[in-house]
């Protein structure tokens, strides 16, 4: 029996029992599927997210971040479970001062607090071309100072925020608003995600 010959008589048999057999019917081969779900090869998302501050009707600060994350794909996207995750951490050590008590005497000293953005992004596909996208925010900044007892003193605005939303490509949500209720500050996280081509 020849190559040729032992190939058809492979896909008329795969047909006989029922198994799929590539190009003998219009029916996709477990792993390949339809509008993205499950979809076998890897893309790129690029989710940028950014976090305005505002006064009233003034923007005080605008700060984006642009993330690139690979959604689940395969039998990872069918079971409906995110891709890894991507992180960025971008921050400084502030010094806050304080004071010891030395030798009987007050002596200035200075602790250290963490501040600055941590996000993390992941993704998963969904029907119509869609993407399920996981977003995590976590922004500490230092406020106007405030004075107690007579001794001025700093002060932390501090916000968490997590979310997952459906998204095409190219949208752009503003998924999240809100206030400080001491200083009436507005916090504003907009994300837009957009398929590499």
């Amino acid at each position: 029996m020849n190559i040729r010959r032992f190939i058809v008589l492979a896909g008329v048999a795969g047909v006989m029992l029922g198994t799929p057999v590539a190009g003998a019917t219009g029916d996709r081969l477990p792993g390949q599927a339809q509008a993205g779900v499950g979809q076998t090869s890897a893309v790129t998302l690029k989710v940028t997210i950014t976090i305005s501050r505002w006064d009233a009707e003034k923007k005080v600060s605008s700060s984006p971040y642009v993330l690139m994350v690979v959604p689940s794909y395969g039998k990872v996207a069918e079971m409906g479970a995110d891709g890894d995750s991507t992180t960025v951490q971008m921050g400084s050590e502030t010094p806050v001062p304080s004071t010891a008590i030395t030798e009987g005497k007050p002596a200035p000293s200075y602790q250290y607090k963490n501040l600055g953005t941590n996000i993390s992004v992941s993704a998963r596909p969904v029907d119509d071309g869609k993407y399920n996208v996981s977003v995590g925010v976590q922004d500490s900044q230092l406020g106007t100072p405030q004075t107690i007892a007579g001794s001025t003193v700093a002060r932390y605005l501090t916000f968490r925020s997590n979310n997952r939303l459906t998204m095409r490509d190219g949208q752009t949500t503003q998924y999240a608003v809100a206030t400080d209720t001491i200083t009436g500050q507005v916090v504003k996280l907009d994300v837009t995600m957009n398929v590499v081509k």
